[in-house]
């Protein structure tokens, strides 16, 4: 059996039924957010992962 590893394997997975609709998930309800706190807040870059994180980010951004 062949694996499929890296770059290949992530090509599959957001090109699939399920991914595609991840993808339009996201870009509905998280993209619309960054874009957001770029142009009013000057944020360039996050390191943030995860809920407590982000929000600790975001008010110190206030």
């Amino acid at each position: 059996m062949l694996r499929i590893i890296g770059p290949l394997r992530m090509q599959q997975r957001v090109e699939s039924r399920e991914g595609k609709r991840r993808k339009g998930q996201r870009m509905a309800t998280i993209e619309p957010v960054f874009g957001s706190v770029l142009n009013y807040f000057g944020m360039s870059r996050s390191n943030a992962k995860g809920k407590q994180a982000a929000h600790k980010m975001m008010l110190n951004l206030l």
